[in-house]
């Protein structure tokens, strides 16, 4: 969606609610201003799903994932507690290995080794599925 457009549906819209294209764009709390934003929002907001759903669905991050998770799966055999897969799902939710120290109450550098560890095995796995780089395998 151009500015052009988006510029004519605020006039538009404007018009119905009988209000101005600055006051829909403000922070003006009027109920027209507010309804008129909300109907500009939601007609941007379904012309970008149209236009995403309308692009080629692209699996790789979906393959990606799915070896990833196989991978960090065969880490428990015999029914071992995966220290490195929580560890590394722990990393994805707090985002911050100080912080998953601090959590845990595991030293620092035993989680920097640990999460370094499972994310070469974990790439090791990729590789050996025929994903170099970013590409799909051929």
């Amino acid at each position: 969606m151009t500015t052009s457009v988006i510029h004519h549906m605020v006039q538009e819209v404007a018009k119905i609610f009988n209000t101005t294209p600055s006051a829909i764009c403000s922070a003006n709390r009027r109920r027209e201003n507010v309804l008129a934003r909300n109907i500009v929002t939601d007609i941007a907001y379904n012309d970008f799903l149209a236009a995403a759903e309308a692009k080629d669905y692209d699996p790789l991050l979906d393959n990606l994932w799915t070896i990833a998770q196989a991978e960090m799966d065969s880490w428990a055999k015999d029914g071992a507690f995966p220290y490195d897969k929580e560890l590394l799902n722990l990393l994805m939710q707090t985002g911050n290995m100080k912080a998953m120290s601090r959590e845990t109450g595991i030293p620092y550098r035993s989680i920097i080794y640990s999460i370094e560890q499972a994310k070469a095995k974990i790439k090791t796995a990729i590789e050996a599925n025929g994903y170099t780089g970013l590409s799909h395998p051929d």
